[in-house]
């Protein structure tokens, strides 16, 4: 590596070190931070220049303040790393076909889309429809009218736009996006005005309309940004899902020669493309990789959020770049000026003056070499301080420059801090591109690209673009914008955040509502949601200073309303729902807005509000036919659900339906309705309703193609299934869904269902193919950083350990689990793990700290008015006390579990109290009673399947057989028990079962 960074040894082998490393597998992550100027990109050129040199390929990135493209900073270094697009995997639609035809009705030209080219006679009916139209569209002159309109045909849409000599027809077999029609209208006026005088007198000739032809085949490759349906969006599973694209992009990539990821300037990079930077780095130490960051140091929130996560992983690394000490700042000088014969005097002079910045330094000595108070003599260079006014900051530094400058090379400079770090000559004033360009390039501001400029430092950009009077920056940024405009041409979403970000810095308040929102949609499509917002509120401040902006306020009211609610900042979503009410009050909106507000309260538990809100809204709806109605009600119906009013909540679900039987097209609502209605009956214990209601869900999430959608729906008909007894019937759709996720990559998806799988697998016994779901969920778990996840599924591996007697190994799991619950205040799972780790404590003897555990937990469970978990967790501290042979206190704890039980409909939890209520009975003597506790017990566990659980009682009736001296009915069940617990591998428990006989 590169030598010549003075004061920088140590971090040069600590990157030749981590290069090194990478070549040979062990992934590292580095991330050098510090403050402008301080020497983050000469560090990083001198590791690249040395990975260069061991054979890897070295990709690039930049986060750039000005680009708010979503994914910016990764787009960039991705783009040689993958044939597809990871960031930019937008949802889009294209019109099918265009053709154009004249008054005659003969087809003049055609194009169409390569994936979705008409069948023939397909299209020949279709045109003759068209042409019937167009001909009893003419008036009564006999000429055509205005815009012709649209009709449909089949399956199809069919725009027309018509002009003096001819009209264009398109063919839509997706969503409308509503910029389809105004861009054929432009067409069909730039075709009147370049080739009208041809059309009127076309002979019939092809040739003559080839131009034509073409302005088609572009109109149809063009693609239209559409907004995403977010209401069903895992916004984490999709991040995760690009994560993972990102990581397998480089494992291959790593698989054939060592990479390194260069990625600059990551404080200025999105919140959601850290996330992904986490991603990678979390996963990558086993690979030939190292992934090299540079960030200013506290200059953003989000970063400094990324940095501490950094922190906590092993194979990561914070290089802290600090001021140059006085012998650093020699070196740097005396590497740049050989030889010298500078005064000690000199050197602490600079030092003191620029405080150790090394770009401030080597601007300095620039500026005095300029000014002559640098010079060579005899070839050795000398320095006289004393002959000039030298400046305090690098800004005056910077300004002084700027002074000197001729007034065409100001101007473009100016301009060209107003784009970026970055420029392209296309889009600065033509008339002073060359000389000023050199001018600018000799004064050392910026260097000369083949396509334009790059400033010599992020620093002189945010000098000189500060030293714009605000009145010229907003001339600057309309000028911009309005040359992007002019580059855009047919595809103005190319350029669409550009376009939003000069115009909203223009105060061009028309243009900042169209741009912004356009490209708040493209940055929600690629689920770039913190993009997505800025773009929206923006466009939202613009849309109120416009006299016709209420309607679109209202709307972006909603928009901003949604992102917020699906990232959990509810109290915020719930203000933008209102304020879009109270924007355009017209029935069906506010409607609308009051649902929506009502769902954001069932999520934060005010279920009475909520319902208020609801029936607000259906007073606001009476007299109104709209499907808005048939959702107030599914979601009365789900607040009723939660409430555990399920009688109330079929009654609306049963309104609801009447009213979408009148909307067939809404097969969304459709979906949401049978889901809705499959789950009530789920939690009723209705399986078989149950099971109807969510397969006739999963068939019309089949028809929309949305395969996430289907999956989902088919894991809560598996779990049905499974409750049914039907198990292959479940295991296949689950099977079926894991396949679906791997195939969408939503490896967040796919770990709950492995969860489900071991689920199934560990309650009919196949604890071996159990341990292989859950390891690999767990496998999932840590590489996405799910701690709550890995909480649960370790709890599920414990458990697993527990029954096949493996104690201490089960403990290690739950001892994990609970230190991970505890860290992110997870009062669901907690309980449960004190359960666990109480259970292995008594199991190994150890039943001093076994009751601590349960008691630990029965206090939790308190505290949290958990009456569901608090008769369990009285009987588990029973059971103890039998064990610890303190009868009394167990005979007592045992009534009060099953006391505390009362009210609560939990069957598994009854069966398990009344078991060890027939324990302490039995030790007590009361051979009657505890005979009648087990046999309640053992009727439920067998009516409940619970295969494992009907041996344990089998087990403890034989001991009570044995008590009362019934010897051979004792052993028949000691050997029924033994044999169910030998076919579920449970030989500790096998084992017991030969030790009363």
């Amino acid at each position: 590596m590169a030598q010549n960074l003075a004061g920088r040894e140590k971090e040069i082998c600590l990157l030749t070190d981590l290069v090194n490393a990478a070549s040979e597998g062990r992934g590292e992550t580095v991330i050098a931070s510090g403050e402008p100027g301080i020497g983050k990109t000469a560090l990083v050129k001198a590791a690249c220049e040395y990975a260069l040199s061991k054979g890897f390929r070295v990709h690039l990135g930049a986060a750039v303040r000005e680009a708010k493209q979503p994914f910016n900073v990764l787009a960039t270094a991705f783009a040689g790393l993958s044939d597809e697009p990871i960031f930019r995997d937008e949802a889009f639609v294209s019109f099918t076909e265009v053709f154009a035809i004249n008054q005659a009705g003969l087809l003049i030209a055609k194009a169409s889309s390569s994936e979705t080219e008409l069948d023939s006679d397909i299209f020949g009916g279709m045109l003759t429809a068209v042409q019937n139209f167009v001909r009893d569209s003419f008036d009564a002159t006999g000429t055509m009218g205005g815009t012709l309109g649209r009709l449909e045909y089949g399956d199809m849409k069919i725009l027309i736009e018509n002009g003096r000599h001819m009209f264009i027809t398109a063919v839509i077999k997706s969503q409308e996006h509503p910029d389809m029609a105004s861009s054929l209208k432009s067409m069909v006026q730039e075709i009147e005005s370049k080739y009208g005088g041809m059309l009127a007198e076309w002979s019939g000739s092809m040739t003559d309309v080839l131009p034509i032809a073409r302005m088609l085949e572009a109109h149809v490759a063009r693609r239209f940004t559409v907004r995403r349906d977010l209401s069903s969006v895992n916004l984490g599973s999709e991040i995760t899902r690009m994560s993972e694209t990102a990581l397998d992009a480089l494992e291959n990539a790593c698989s054939e020669h060592p990479v390194m990821l260069v990625l600059e300037d990551l404080h200025w990079a999105s919140e959601t493309s850290l996330s992904v930077v986490d991603y990678i780095a979390r996963n990558s130490g086993n690979m030939k990789l190292l992934l090299l960051g540079t960030a200013r140091s506290g200059e953003s929130g989000s970063f400094s959020g990324f940095q501490r996560r950094m922190a906590a992983y092993s194979h990561t690394n914070e290089i802290r770049l600090e001021k140059l000490d006085l012998s650093g700042m020699r070196k740097i000088i005396d590497g740049r000026y050989v030889p010298n014969e500078f005064s000690d005097d000199f050197y602490l002079s600079m030092f003191e003056r620029t405080e150790g910045n090394p770009l401030f330094a080597l601007e300095m000595a620039s500026h005095m070499e300029s000014q002559n108070a640098i010079f060579r003599t005899d070839g050795i260079f000398r320095a006289e301080e004393s002959l000039l006014a030298l400046p305090a900051t690098i800004e005056e530094l910077v300004s002084g420059r700027l002074e000197r400058l001729p007034a065409g090379s100001l101007d473009l400079i100016e301009t060209a801090s107003c784009i970026g770090r970055d420029f392209e000559l296309s889009l600065l004033p033509p008339k002073t591109r060359t000389p000023e360009m050199e001018e600018l390039a000799s004064a050392g501001l910026i260097t000369l690209t083949d396509t334009g400029g790059s400033f010599c430092h992020s620093i002189f950009q945010d000098i000189i673009y500060m030293h714009i009077s605000k009145r010229w920056k907003a001339i600057r940024h309309r000028q911009l914008g309005e040359r992007y405009e002019s580059l855009s041409g047919a595809e103005p979403d190319h350029y669409v955040f550009e376009l939003a970000r000069h115009f909203s810095l223009a105060g061009q308040h028309e243009k900042t509502a169209k741009y912004c929102t356009k490209a708040g949609e493209k940055a929600e499509s690629v689920y770039a949601l913190d993009a997505a917002l800025g773009y929206y509120t923006s466009s939202l401040e613009a849309n109120r200073r416009l006299i016709n902006g209420k309607e679109n306020a209202a709307k972006l009211n909603e928009r901003l309303g949604d992102i917020l609610q699906i990232t959990g900042k509810y109290r915020e979503a719930d203000g933008h729902f209102t304020a879009a009410a109270q924007t355009v009050p017209e029935p069906v909106t506010c409607a609308r807005m009051l649902r929506k507000r009502a769902d954001l309260q069932s999520k934060m538990g005010d279920y009475s509000l909520a319902q208020q809100m609801l029936d607000n809204a259906s007073e606001i709806l009476k007299g109104i036919s709209d499907p808005e109605i048939g959702r107030v009600h599914v979601t009365m119906a789900n607040i009723r659900k939660m409430r555990g009013d399920f009688p109330g909540a079929l009654e609306h679900i049963a309104i609801a339906q009447e009213i979408m039987s009148t909307f067939p097209e809404n097969i969304v609502d459709r979906i949401q309705l049978e889901k809705e209605k499959g789950i009530i009956f789920w939690r009723r214990g209705e399986q078989e309703l149950a099971r109807t209601s969510l397969e006739k869900a999963a068939a019309l999430a089949e028809e929309t193609g949305d395969e996430r959608l289907a999956a989902g729906i088919e894991a809560n008909l598996a779990n049905v299934l499974n409750e049914l007894g039907e198990n292959p019937k479940a295991i296949k759709i689950y099977e079926s869904g894991l396949a679906r996720f791997r195939k969408l990559g939503d490896v967040q998806a796919e770990s709950i269902l492995l969860n489900n799988l071991g689920s199934m697998a560990s309650d009919s016994g196949n604890i071996e193919q159990a341990m292989k779901y859950y390891t690999e969920s767990l496998g999932i778990k840590r590489r996405i950083g799910d701690r709550k996840g890995i909480a649960y599924t370790l709890n599920n591996i414990g458990n697993q350990l527990k029954l096949t007697g493996e104690y201490s190994e089960a403990m290690a799991r739950f001892s994990e689990a609970r230190a991970m619950l505890e860290s992110i205040g997870d009062g669901v799972a907690l309980p449960i793990t004190l359960k666990n780790l109480g259970d292995c404590e008594r199991s190994l003897g150890h039943l001093d700290a076994a009751l601590e555990h349960y008691n630990n937990r029965l206090q939790f469970d308190r505290a949290n008015a958990n009456r569901a978990d608090e008769g369990p967790a009285i009987s588990e501290i029973a059971e103890t006390y039998l064990e610890m042979g303190r009868i009394g206190e167990a005979l007592e704890m045992a009534r009060q579990g099953l006391d505390a039980m009362h009210g609560i409909e939990n069957r598994y939890d009854l069966a398990a109290g009344r078991r060890i209520l027939g324990m302490c009975l039995r030790e007590a003597g009361d051979l009657e009673n505890a005979g009648q506790e087990f046999s309640a017990a053992l009727k439920i566990f067998q009516e409940l399947d619970m295969a494992k659980d009907v041996a344990r009682v089998q087990y403890e009736m034989a001991l009570l057989h044995f008590k009362a001296g019934r010897i051979s009915d004792a052993k028949e069940l000691l050997n029924t028990a033994a044999r169910t617990f030998r076919s579920l591998g449970m030989e500790h428990w096998a084992g017991k079962c030969k030790g009363p006989a």
